[in-house]
């Protein structure tokens, strides 16, 4: 049986996206709202998008990043944009999803966690022979590879669309 992941790294400026389907990456990218939208648009741009995604790709689960709470200024809009990924998985879905900390993530599947951002760009590139470019996708990635990696498995492939599109 088929089992389609979408990792999302959470931000009303930029979310970035990571689809896996039997533990294939598949594809990589973000949702960005236009920044001439109010805060409150910016959330239900996202969480449509994020509808379309789970329903066109019939996304199995939905794994989040979880707020990293020292933002304190992001930490009010970013607590409302997770409210809006919840309600609107649970409305799809009605089970629960997968909300982890990049940080802690990162640690689990051998990154420090407190990496910057372009360390943990350049180590995602080169684990998965890609090149990536952006932060957001990277760490959607990072909260896949963490999910499959508690589902017990160890290897990861990326299509080649997903190679060849980041060069």
């Amino acid at each position: 049986m088929e089992e389609t992941i979408l990792g999302l790294d959470l931000s009303t400026t930029e979310t970035g996206y990571c689809l896996a389907v039997n533990g294939t990456i598949t594809e990589v990218g973000i949702i960005k709202p236009s920044p001439k939208l109010d805060r409150f648009e910016k959330i239900i741009y996202i969480a449509e998008e994020a509808m379309k995604l789970i329903k066109s790709k019939k996304v199995d689960e939905l794994v989040i990043e979880d707020i990293y709470l020292a933002w304190v200024d992001a930490y009010g809009v970013l607590a409302r944009l997770q409210g809006a990924m919840i309600y609107m998985w649970y409305k799809c879905k009605l089970r629960p999803l997968l909300i982890y900390s990049c940080t802690t993530a990162r640690k689990n599947i051998g990154i420090k966690g407190n990496s910057k951002k372009k360390e943990v760009i350049q180590i995602i590139n080169d684990r998965l022979g890609i090149n990536l470019k952006n932060d957001n996708e990277a760490d959607a990635i990072v909260l896949i590879l963490n999910y499959l990696k508690e589902q017990g498995q160890i290897e990861v492939l990326v299509t080649d669309e997903v190679k060849n599109g980041r060069e």
